[in-house]
Formats: structure tokens, C-alpha cells, sequence
């Protein structure tokens, strides 16, 4: 996900840059910067908070006790 808006954020980005419209462009890298940091959030912390869960499902087994 953050590869695709990545790519997205350069291609706007040097769209606007080409046409010397550097308003644009801050306006463009805000955004996105923004949006990216809501969706890393919107992922993470369900994962954070789901974590035992999602560990469990991938196949791991809960060990309490160190060393066993």
C-alpha cells in the first residue's frame, strides 16, 4: 500500500513540478504525507491490537514460560 502511494504522491508531484506550479506541489506532498500516515494507523493498530490473535492464526503457540 505504501509503495503504491508513493508512487502516485511522484507522479502528482512531478506533474505539478513540470508546469513550475510549486503551490501545487506543497499542497500535493502534504496531502499525501497526511493520507499515508492515516493509513498506516488504520492498519497498525488493529494489527497492535489483534496481535495474539493474528499471531495465533499464522500458527504460532503460546509459551508462557521462558525457556520451554
Amino acid at each position: 500500500m505504501g509503495i503504491g502511494i508513493q508512487i502516485a504522491m511522484g507522479a502528482l508531484v512531478s506533474r505539478a513540478e513540470g508546469v513550475s506550479n510549486r503551490e501545487l506541489v506543497g499542497q500535493y506532498t502534504s496531502s499525501v504525507l497526511l493520507f499515508s500516515l492515516i493509513a498506516a494507523l488504520l492498519v497498525t493498530l488493529p494489527a497492535w491490537i489483534w496481535l495474539e490473535d493474528l499471531l495465533m492464526f499464522l500458527g504460532a503457540r503460546c509459551n508462557p514460560r521462558p525457556g520451554n
